[in-house]
């Protein structure tokens, strides 16, 4: 996923959810509690995905928020 910067002329909606983007997405930690809870929630999700979904399969992931599982290698 290309990084986004962000842009002033943003609506004031897109600002405040790319400060949560630059943890979740790019790996910046400002906040370690926040980044450690997102990352374990990300690994359970992969995990829960991981038993009924074989092995080279394509998942849909559709309405995912910003995105976080797609074009990543897990």
């Amino acid at each position: 996923m290309n990084r986004v910067y962000r842009e002033e002329s943003w609506p004031e909606s897109w600002k405040y959810s790319h400060v949560f983007d630059l943890e979740e997405v790019y790996g910046e930690v400002s906040n370690p509690g926040y980044t450690y809870a997102y990352a374990n929630r990300r690994r359970h999700t992969l995990q829960l995905l991981a038993e009924p979904v074989p092995t080279g399969a394509r998942v849909l992931d559709i309405a995912s928020g910003a995105g976080q599982f797609l074009n990543r290698p897990y």
